[in-house]
């Protein structure tokens, strides 16, 4: 079978005369990735924490979502946090609940069983949530294509937050708040987040506001080690 190779384009002798401080191989990688200032390389060696990230209220719904998750903390509400059971599901699944976990929320979670329940949300699954007294689920790495299982919970008194980074579906759900970066109508300026990186970003705007709340007061930086779940879940998942 005949391939057609589609090759990046060559560096120039000139931009490898700008930033000749590293090898031409290297230099082809990084403007391979967009990467062809000294300034843009330099970030990308050398990322600084506090620098690099984007605010999380950039997302649409970050700061609904954030006070609808800390008024269930601060009023011990039943939160289920609602995973997928590959890498980045399970990963994004303990980044939401690690921190609420420190927060002191009444949390658990629930991941389907792959052979028996399938991808994302459930009617059996969701169902029993309702039954057994949850008030808040928060979906992560899916939730975007079950507009029927969400409004289950809504119309059974469980508010949902979608967080997710599949594409938008001919039918949204009706959540409570709704992150997700790959929404053409979202406003957060990367689109290609892992779902355990749009968890993170949820971690982040509740950090940033959780001291507005009778809740335990977190240490400065302490979301920056659920990072390591973040990179699983990204690398995992084949994601930029």
């Amino acid at each position: 079978m005949a391939k057609d190779w589609l090759l990046p384009q060559p560096l120039s002798p000139q931009l490898q005369a700008d930033v000749s401080q590293y090898h031409p191989a290297i230099l082809q990688l990084l403007a391979n990735r967009g990467l062809t200032t000294p300034d843009e390389q330099t970030a990308f060696f050398n990322p600084e924490y506090e620098r690099d990230l984007h605010d999380p209220f950039l997302f649409r719904d970050a700061r609904r979502a954030a006070e609808r998750i800390l008024q269930a903390v601060v009023e011990q509400q039943p939160i289920v946090v609602y995973g997928d059971y590959d890498a980045d599901g399970v990963t994004a699944t303990a980044v939401v609940f690690a921190l609420l976990h420190q927060l002191g929320a009444r949390v658990d979670v629930y991941i389907p069983f792959r052979e028996a329940e399938g991808y994302g949300l459930n009617l059996a699954a969701v169902t029993g949530l309702a039954e057994q007294g949850a008030r808040l689920v928060i979906t992560v790495d899916c939730g975007i294509s079950n507009a029927p299982e969400v409004a289950y919970l809504q119309d059974h008194g469980v508010d949902v937050i979608v967080t997710d980074h599949h594409l938008q579906p001919l039918a949204m759900p009706n959540a409570f708040a709704i992150l997700n970066p790959s929404i053409p109508a979202e406003t957060y300026p990367f689109r290609k987040l892992s779902g355990s990186g749009v968890a993170f970003k949820l971690v982040q705007a509740l950090v940033r506001l959780h001291r507005e709340y009778d809740v335990p007061a977190l240490p400065d930086g302490w979301e920056k080690w659920l990072l390591d779940y973040v990179a699983i879940g990204t690398i995992a998942d084949m994601m930029p």
